[in-house]
């Protein structure tokens, strides 16, 4: 490993002749196009999350209210700024800020209520996958200019490559607008190093954060952590370091200034009677309720899981090769931190001065490890596997990029044909690098939170070890399906071990004429049918397994030959439909 460390610092150098501006355009532009097809296309695939139904009525509320004082405002009545008409519209959903829910709204306005080419859920998810193209786009940028253009490929597809953040890319919950909103904050801040427009920007960009989940704030530590090494290097380097103390300085002081005007602005809810409404947001959030989490065969609520819970998960989730040129990323980011670096008054090796490509992959590496490690943290909860830290992945993918961009220059300085043929033989590499993983992901699509990776064993050897093989009360898609094509047109069904959650999906279905029999939900006792979702994290689930084995089996969904839920007759008659078995 040290022979390949000391060959690759030899034959590092950069690329000089980057593309020009029409390449990038070109480049961004077919790319962001294949990501919005890849996700219109999937979209309906994606079952439905139990926090669909918090985020995307919320979202329609707040987008009326918008709708009503923009129109309101242009005739001259402002009365739907008065506290009861805010609060009125504001009140869904209140403990969190207000930023993702206006996107999912937004969705809802021009997908549904205007163009009517999508149910209501649908539409608001639409919302999201703007979010998501927003990423991407940052995260294409950001590698372009760093680490050049096949890294900035690489970074995309392998940010579409990861399985977990592909569904979120999807559905109608805050986080994957959080990892989009702290992305962001890191590249104004990055950004304004250069600009001095980008001071102003960076300010305004940490406001929206803020003011799209708790998580928002968080960014400042990863950021201050950056800038104690760069100023550090400032101190040693001096002129030569090509950027100044007093600029840190201000992008802080715009982040202090800026942020809380433009969070204020964006959440009307707490327009009205501020400081209390600022109370009961932060109240709620530390003294979160648990939420059960199955971690190496053990449940969690409260107390919260281990702190190595979330590395765990994380180690487990990326495709592997994914997971190897992302670590390598992160090992060369780190590498900027080594002693000889952190006293050495001289001139530092191409690709490592002071803001330099090495010193990207150090910010990149900071903030991945900060958005898993506040997570981490003993009092803070941990649940819905790698949901709560989103942020992560695409600083990974970045780094993953990276990872690649090196592979590809050592490859290239030391095999004559793959210089030759550099564009050609580039695509051949990354395609070989995203192949497995992308089979994989087709191995357990749409049912993506139960992907695992080879570390793991797959999805069975996940659940052998005891990690969850799926979370969110998922309603899938494939449970409506079975009812519409296989099941009764009118029936009384129920789920365990946690029916509350389907009693509230269900109806979503229903008003966007996806779910054509007439289904209810109900509590288990007045069934016909029962679903039992192979979930170990609810502590009476084999209980359930075991009392419910007894009935007839009418279908069984599998991913990788594991079970994600049963369906049994539960009424005499019922058993004579003929079982099925989707693998």
């Amino acid at each position: 490993m040290k022979g390949l460390a000391i060959n690759l610092r030899q034959r590092e150098v950069p690329d000089q002749r980057k593309p020009g501006r029409l390449a990038y355009a070109l480049i961004g532009f077919l790319l962001l196009s294949l990501a919005l097809l890849i996700l219109v296309s999937t979209l309906d695939d994606m079952g439905l999350t139990d926090d669909d139904d918090f985020y995307v009525p919320a979202g329609i509320d707040y987008i009326k209210w918008v709708r009503d004082a923009a129109k309101g405002a242009v005739k001259g009545d402002f009365s739907a700024f008065s506290k009861a008409k805010v609060e009125r519209r504001w009140r869904n959903n209140h403990e969190h800020p207000a930023v993702a829910k206006l996107a999912i709204g937004f969705g809802w306005l021009v997908f549904y209520d205007g163009l009517g080419w999508l149910g209501q859920i649908d539409a608001g998810r639409m919302g999201i996958i703007l979010f998501s193209l927003f990423l991407l786009y940052l995260v294409f940028r950001l590698s372009w200019e760093s680490f050049g253009p096949y890294a900035a490929v690489f970074s995309v597809l392998a940010l579409l490559g990861m399985p977990r953040t592909f569904f979120h890319m999807h559905v109608g919950t805050l986080d994957l607008a959080t990892a989009t909103t702290v992305f962001w904050v890191v590249y104004a801040a990055w950004r304004a190093e250069r600009r001095r427009a980008w001071v102003v920007w960076t300010g305004v960009v940490f406001g929206v954060a803020l003011c799209t989940k708790l998580n928002g704030p968080f960014v400042v530590f990863p950021l201050v952590a950056y800038w104690l090494y760069r100023w550090w290097r400032i101190a040693l380097l001096g002129p030569a370091a090509g950027i100044g103390v007093r600029r840190f300085f201000a992008i802080g002081g715009s982040m202090a200034l800026l942020s809380f005007p433009v969070f204020f602005a964006l959440w009307p809810w707490i327009w009205h009677n501020s400081l209390d409404k600022l109370w009961d947001y932060f109240n709620f959030h530390f003294h979160h309720y648990g939420i059960k989490l199955l971690y190496l065969g053990s449940i969690y609520d409260t107390p919260f899981a281990p702190w190595h819970a979330p590395f765990v998960y994380l180690l487990f989730t990326v495709p592997l090769l994914l997971l190897l040129l992302g670590g390598f990323g992160f090992w060369r980011g780190l590498r900027q931190l080594r002693p000889e670096n952190l006293t050495s008054k001289s001139a530092p090796p191409i690709g490592e001065e002071p803001g330099g490509e090495a010193d990207v992959a150090l910010l990149m590496a900071i903030n991945a490890f900060f958005a898993v490690a506040i997570v981490a943290f003993p009092n803070n909860p941990k649940y819905g596997g790698v949901k709560l830290f989103q942020p992560f992945f695409p600083f990974f993918a970045v780094l993953a990029g990276y990872g690649f961009e090196l592979l590809r220059r050592h490859l290239a300085g030391n095999w004559s044909l793959f210089k030759r043929t550099a564009v050609l033989s580039g695509a051949v590499l990354g395609v070989l690098l995203l192949l497995p993983g992308a089979l994989a992901m087709g191995r357990v699509y749409p049912y993506m939170l139960s992907y695992y990776n080879e570390l793991a064993g797959g999805p069975r050897g996940a659940a052998e070890m005891g990690l969850e093989r799926q979370y969110y009360d998922m309603c899938y898609r494939s449970m409506i399906d079975y009812w519409n094509e296989n099941g009764p047109k009118r029936a009384t069904i129920s789920y365990e071990p946690n029916v509350g959650e389907y009693q509230r999906t269900y109806p979503w279905y229903k008003r966007d004429h996806k779910l054509t029999a007439h289904i209810r939900v109900s509590r288990p006792k007045d069934a016909e049918f029962m679903v039992l979702t192979h979930e170990r994290r609810w502590e009476h689930y084999f209980p359930l397994l075991n009392a419910y084995r007894r009935y007839p089996e009418l279908h069984t969904k599998t991913v990788w030959g594991l079970p994600l839920y049963t369906i049994y007759a539960l009424k005499p008659g019922a058993e004579k439909r003929k079982p099925t078995k989707s693998h």
